[in-house]
């Protein structure tokens, strides 16, 4: 078998028989499976997918057991040579799984590969970068990046758009849309479930380079993300990349990294909760921001806490 589709859904029904149905105008064939895992939605996903899309593999998960456990899942059952990991709130581009069979000869040793990602008004994504470092955090941050546009790509993690118009290597790609060959996600064992949300698939690219590997992005362009981000609540997107982060530098980097970006994101915590909270008067979206900052302060201070807070994900 070809390639095996990996969807990872939590409550979002409409969205995933969105991209379900997209993928089945792909044309669906002999050499492509599907696999969805549901991680204890209560919004009636399951049902949907038992009633249309009988054809799927269903694993449904009693709880939320987060973004890298659950397709891990996936691929221990998957029979494809390739792995697309692909988001729920995408949807499939016309004609990308025919170009992607016509360019399978290319893929081969290759690490992960990301693809063109666009926005629901058609614009596209910035979704390739470097490695994250404390210079570009530091950066990103403070938008030193947009006060010193001229200066090194080394200052940026997120890659600016002349990037994106030819295929070219890349230290990470988005998860939402990433494709791997299963052997090489095996050998580097999948995800690391420590990652509830946000942040995995840096780490899966840092390890395929590891393993002598580099990821690339082609300019083909491969689903609409819908973005289910976009959503009012900011609060888990910051909280866990940034907690997520300062794990990821951890794990890979000197003993004194790490303590030096919890205490960089401490600052930028505590700036931000100050400043949403003297101009949420005149914006409310500083006010809301500045409310997702408190909370990461206190998750910083206390590991405790940040704990209690991921839990209740899981229910």
């Amino acid at each position: 078998m070809f390639l095996s589709i990996i969807i990872v859904n939590y409550n979002t029904k409409n969205l995933l028989k969105n991209c379900l149905g997209s993928i089945r105008k792909n044309g669906e064939n002999g050499n492509i499976e599907i696999i969805v895992i549901d991680n204890g939605s209560q919004d009636g996903s399951v049902e949907m997918i038992e009633t249309d899309f009988r054809n799927i593999k269903l694993i449904a998960n009693n709880s939320n057991a987060g973004f890298g456990q659950a397709n891990n899942q996936g691929a221990k059952i998957a029979q494809g040579e390739y792995l697309l990991f692909l988001n729920s709130d995408t949807e499939m581009t016309d004609g990308f799984l025919d170009k992607l069979r016509n360019d399978v000869n290319d893929l081969k040793n290759r690490g992960a590969i990301g693809f063109k990602i666009a926005n629901r008004d058609g614009s596209w994504q910035k979704f390739c970068g470097n490695f994250p470092s404390f210079l570009n955090l530091l950066a990103e941050s403070f938008y030193l990046d947009r006060i010193f546009k001229g200066s090194s790509k080394l200052f940026y993690r997120v890659l600016k758009n002349d990037f994106y118009q030819q295929q070219q290597k890349s230290d990470w790609l988005s998860g939402s849309c990433l494709l791997i060959n299963k052997n090489l996600f095996a050998k580097i064992d999948g995800f690391d479930e420590k990652y509830f949300l946000y942040v995995e698939d840096v780490d899966l690219c840092y390890k395929v380079k590891q393993a002598g590997y580099d990821n690339f992005y082609l300019p083909l362009k491969a689903v609409t993300h819908f973005n289910r981000s976009s959503s009012p609540n900011k609060t888990p997107a910051i909280v866990f990349s940034h907690q997520n982060l300062i794990y990821f530098f951890r794990k890979y980097y000197s003993n004194t990294q790490a303590p030096l970006l919890k205490l960089l994101f401490i600052i930028k915590s505590i700036l931000y909760s100050i400043i949403g909270a003297v101009f949420g008067i005149l914006s409310p979206r500083l006010f809301t921001q500045a409310k997702s900052y408190f909370i990461l302060l206190t998750t910083l201070i206390s590991q405790k806490k940040f704990t209690q807070y991921e839990n209740s994900f899981k229910k």
